[in-house]
C-alpha cells in the first residue's frame, strides 16, 4: 500500500508539472522523454531508502499479558480484514485489464497477418480495407485502400513513418502497462492520454518537415475526423484531438526557456525522496565496562618486629 501511495505521488508530481509548464510547449520530443522519465521515476524511486541512524539508550519494557475474550475472534467477519478485500479487488482489476490487453494484442497480430505486405526502406506497408483508419505498430504501417488520393496518402504515410521510426509503440505499450497495474488511479489514465497526445504532436511535426503544405495537411486531418475501424495499442492517424493537433501546428516554436522548465521537477523529486523515503534505524547505545585491577601489598607488623637499621 505504501508503494502505491508513493507511486501515485511521484506520477502526480510529473503530471502537475507537465500541465503547469510544458503542455503548451512545442519541443515534443523532449516532452516525450520527460513523460517516460516520469513513469520510470514513479516505478523506481519508492524503492530508494535513505537510512537515518539514531542512537538510543537501552530501554527495558515491562510486558504484561492480559486475558482476552475469545468470543470476538470466533466471528469470521472479525478475521476478514479490509486489506485482504482491497488486495483482492486490485488483483481482479489487474487480471481483467491484462486479459483485455492480450485480446487486443491478439486482434492486432491477426490483423497484420491477414493482409499482404510490402517491405520498403525498413517499413512494412499493409494495404487494408477502405474502412480501416491509418495506423502504425512498430515498423508496420497500415493504410486503407483507395480512400485517399496519392498526395493525401503520402502525407498520411509521412505521419505514420515518424511513429514507426521513433518507436512510439514502445511508449504506448509502456503506458498500457501503467494503467493495467494502476487501474484504480485516475492519474494513470490521464497520464496515458497525455503520452498518446504528445506522440501525435511529434508525428504531425515530423510530417510537416517533409510536407511543406500545412494547409493541405490540416484539411487532411479534418477529412479523417470521422472515425473508421481502428485497433487499440496502435498509433492512429485519426483520433479525437483533431482540433488540438491543428492548434499545435500553428503554435510558435518554444524557446530555450522550455529546457529550464524541465528542471523544475528535479528539486521536487529530491524533496520527496528526503521527506518520505527516509527510514529511521534505532541503534542501542553501547556501554562498555572496564575492570581495573590493582595490586595491594599489606605489611604485617608484630611485636617481635625490629626495624632494620
Amino acid at each position: 500500500m505504501e508503494y502505491f501511495l508513493k507511486f501515485s505521488a511521484i506520477l502526480g508530481l510529473f503530471f502537475i508539472f507537465y500541465k503547469l509548464f510544458l503542455e503548451k510547449e512545442t519541443f515534443f520530443n523532449s516532452i516525450r522523454i520527460y513523460l517516460l522519465v516520469g513513469i520510470i521515476s514513479a516505478i523506481t524511486l519508492p524503492f530508494i531508502i535513505i537510512p537515518e541512524y539514531v542512537t538510543v539508550e537501552g530501554i527495558f519494557v515491562e510486558q504484561t499479558i492480559s486475558a482476552v475474550s475469545e468470543s470476538n475472534n470466533s466471528d469470521p467477519l472479525y478475521n476478514f480484514s479490509l486489506t485482504s478485500l482491497l488486495i483482492g479487488i486490485y488483483v481482479l482489476g489487474v487480471i481483467f485489464l491484462s486479459i483485455r490487453f492480450l485480446i487486443q494484442l491478439g486482434s492486432l497480430i491477426r490483423f497484420i497477418v491477414k493482409y499482404p505486405k510490402r517491405k520498403k526502406n525498413g517499413y512494412v506497408f499493409i494495404e487494408a480495407s477502405a474502412s480501416t483508419s491509418p495506423f502504425s505498430f512498430f515498423n508496420f504501417i497500415i493504410y486503407p485502400k483507395d480512400k485517399f488520393d496519392q498526395y493525401e496518402l503520402e502525407q498520411i504515410l509521412a505521419h505514420e513513418k515518424v511513429h514507426a521510426a521513433q518507436h512510439h509503440s514502445i511508449d504506448i505499450l509502456l503506458s498500457q502497462f501503467l494503467i493495467i497495474f494502476n487501474w484504480f488511479n485516475p492519474l494513470a489514465w490521464l497520464y496515458h492520454r497525455e503520452i498518446q497526445k504528445n506522440l501525435e504532436f511529434i508525428a504531425d511535426q515530423g510530417a510537416q518537415k517533409d510536407q511543406k503544405a500545412k494547409t493541405s495537411y490540416q484539411y487532411l486531418l479534418l477529412k479523417t475526423s470521422t472515425p473508421n475501424y481502428s485497433l487499440a495499442l496502435t498509433s492512429n492517424f485519426y483520433n479525437s484531438l483533431i482540433k488540438k493537433r491543428i492548434n499545435m501546428l500553428h503554435q510558435n516554436k518554444s524557446g530555450k526557456m522550455m529546457y529550464f522548465k524541465l528542471m523544475f521537477i528535479v528539486p521536487a523529486l529530491i524533496l520527496f525522496v528526503f521527506t518520505f523515503n527516509i527510514k529511521v534505524i534505532a541503534q542501542q547505545k553501547k556501554v562498555e565496562k572496564f575492570e581495573i585491577q590493582t595490586e595491594l601489598q599489606i605489611e604485617v607488623i608484630t611485636k617481635d618486629f625490629q626495624k632494620q637499621k
